[in-house]
């Protein structure tokens, strides 16, 4: 709560701790179990959606003690590894030391169970990243760490970052986690330079690489670009940073930690893709 003093700091660790700091599901909608679902990044605001009338059927039933992180993102993927479930990533918010990200399948029928199938460490536990999509094959799961970093205090409203809640820190780099399903193995990867997204398009396996598609921008400034105040003013909203579609190519290595290539080459680097490449069916695309 901006402005709110102790007391709405206070208000704000509270929501933050229970994983609902905003009902403001208008983030994405899914289809699943049946039901049409409406959601945004924390935890139990899902709201299941009448589609014939749109009203609320109020929230989706979460089996007791199913409960992973404090925050999630809002872009679920069918688990491609079948049953009719979801698969997701969620971030657990627990700075200084245990702060993490937490790759998770959703069950595909009520009340639905959240199984862990990973929990990866953030870089900086004091300052877990902001992850708004992942990519994810049958095989793998991609979880991109950029330089976009939660600032607590500003997520309480005692302070201001640099874009919103996060600070951008370039200097940090872009880590790349790679999960192997099959092994439970992590792989990492540093990725210069460094860069901003929201959505991965496209994730797929060939010639021994998982590769990545999403739209990078240099910076955060797009979040700052998006207020209201901004977007209404029509001199503004027609000079909004834009985004370009790149690949990223990430060479499996049998597990580990590289921390960037761990056979002594380069580091994954952000390939752009031009429109033919990218509808030809080059990228795997359905």
């Amino acid at each position: 709560e901006p402005g709110g003093g102790v007391a709405g700091a206070l208000r704000s660790l509270a929501a933050l701790a229970a994983g609902d700091p905003t009902d403001n599901c208008c983030v994405n909608l899914v289809r699943h179990g049946g039901d049409l679902v409406a959601m945004t990044e924390t935890q139990r605001s899902w709201r299941a959606i009448d589609p014939a009338t749109l009203k609320s059927r109020g929230r989706v039933p979460w089996a007791a003690g199913s409960r992973l992180g404090v925050l999630g993102t809002a872009h679920p993927h069918p688990d491609p590894a079948g049953g009719g479930g979801l698969i997701n990533v969620a971030t657990d918010i627990n700075p200084p030391f245990f702060s993490s990200y937490q790759v998770y399948t959703v069950s595909a029928q009520p009340p639905w169970h959240r199984q862990l199938l990973a929990s990866i460490p953030c870089d900086d536990r004091a300052a877990p990243r902001w992850l708004h999509s992942f990519g994810v094959t049958d095989r793998s799961v991609v979880v991109i760490e950029q330089p976009a970093a939660y600032d607590v205090p500003a997520m309480l409203g005692v302070r201001s970052a640099s874009h919103g809640t996060l600070d951008w820190l370039p200097e940090r780099g872009t880590r790349v986690h790679v999960l192997d399903r099959r092994s439970g193995a992590v792989e990492v990867h540093v990725v210069q330079p460094p860069f901003f997204f929201f959505h991965v398009c496209n994730t797929f396996e060939a010639d021994g690489a998982v590769c990545v598609d999403l739209c990078a921008f240099d910076d955060p400034e797009i979040v700052s670009s998006l207020s209201l105040e901004r977007l209404t003013d029509d001199s503004q909203a027609r000079d909004l940073p834009r985004s370009r579609v790149v690949r990223l190519s990430l060479p499996r290595r049998g597990g580990g930690d590289g921390g960037g290539d761990a056979d002594g080459g380069a580091a994954p680097e952000l390939v752009p893709l031009d429109d033919v490449s990218v509808s030809g069916g080059v990228a795997g695309l359905p």
